[in-house]
Order: structure tokens, then sequence, then C-alpha cells
């Protein structure tokens, strides 16, 4: 074991930090088992209130209440670092809650919903820790950051910069096709009006 300070450390497959269960293969899987056994408990509740007559719209409410903030916390952090079992695992709910013939968000879509809303936070909120990183990032030449860090390729902060890399690469194709087509067209016109005139 480590010592410090003539204190002996424990080595530990796994701990707890912020209620987030840290292993040392950081997969977090005990977390997600942890955070799915207690949501389906939750469920009984939402199904309960279903099966009671509850509107449509309060058995949703209690399901994002009892359910997905339980399942959601640390999550967008740490979902593709997680197995694929652990991932389906975490569906469950949802497919729960489509048995009980209630239409809802599916998970990916919560997911990538969530995590759209949480980078965009980031991004405008000064006080948030990786605001001044998002803005000191090159101005037009964003397909350099995956070169320039050394952040995980699973990281959804390196997919969202991707992401709008992406899209200034269509727009730039795009306006190059643009201008050689205009281009080309103003050329064939002008050679058609001078052979006219011959």
């Amino acid at each position: 074991p480590m010592t410090v300070d003539n204190t002996a450390i424990a080595i530990s497959s796994q701990v707890k930090y912020l209620c987030v269960l840290i292993d040392n293969k950081l997969h977090f899987s005990e977390h997600i088992s942890k955070a799915c056994e207690k949501a389906s408990k939750k469920m009984y509740v939402v199904r309960r209130f279903s099966k009671y007559g509850a509107k449509v719209s309060l058995t949703k409410q209690l399901f994002s209440s009892f359910i997905e903030s339980y399942l959601f916390y640390c999550l967008i952090i740490i979902f593709n670092h997680a197995y694929s079992t652990d991932k389906k695992q975490l569906k469950r709910p949802y497919n729960a809650l489509c048995h009980m013939g209630i239409e809802n968000m599916e998970f990916d879509k919560t997911l990538e919903k969530r995590t759209k809303k949480y980078i965009m936070n980031a991004y405008h909120d000064e006080t948030h820790f990786i605001h001044n990183f998002l803005h000191k990032l090159p101005s037009g030449r964003l397909q350099t950051y995956k070169h320039r860090c050394a952040i995980g390729k699973a990281c959804f902060l390196r997919h969202f910069i991707l992401t709008v890399n992406d899209i200034f690469r269509y727009i730039t194709i795009f306006y190059f096709i643009y201008t050689v087509f205009f281009s080309a067209l103003s050329i064939y016109s002008s050679d058609l009006f001078l052979y006219t005139l011959s």
C-alpha cells in the first residue's frame, strides 16, 4: 500500500466522489447499476399513478423527476466510457414507459438534448470552468482541436467541436462549388456573347 506522512493508504477498486462511484477501470459500471436500481424502484410510483388514471403529462413529469434525475446524474460525461451492457440497462425505464402506452422522448435523443443544453450553457456562462477553454479554441481552425489536446476520442466536448467543424467544412465545400459553377457560367456566357457578335 501507498504511504503518505507515515499513513498507509489502502488500494481500492472503486471510490465514491460527489455521489459518483469511480472504479479503477473508469467504466462506471457500479455507478450505472446503482442508478438503474434506484430508478427501477421509483418506476413503481410512475406505474401506480398511470394505472389509476393519472394524466399523461403528470406521468411524464413524475418520470422526469423520479427516474431521469437518477439516470442522468453525471451521465453526460461518463456515458461514452460505459460498457454496452450498461448502456442497454439505462434504456430499460424508457422501454417500460413505452410498454405503458406513454409516448416519450427516447433515451438517446434525451441524452443528446441534455448534452447540447449543457455545452451551450457552458459556452455562454462566463463562470463555468470550461468557458475560457472553449473561447481559446483557434478561430477558423477548429479541426486542429483534435491535435492540440489530449482529450479522449469518446469525450462529448470533442464530438461537439468536431460536429461544428463538419458544419463549417460543408459550408466551405458548398461555397467552393457555388463559386466554380458561377465562374464557369460567366465565362461560358461571355464566350457565347463574343461568338454571337462575330
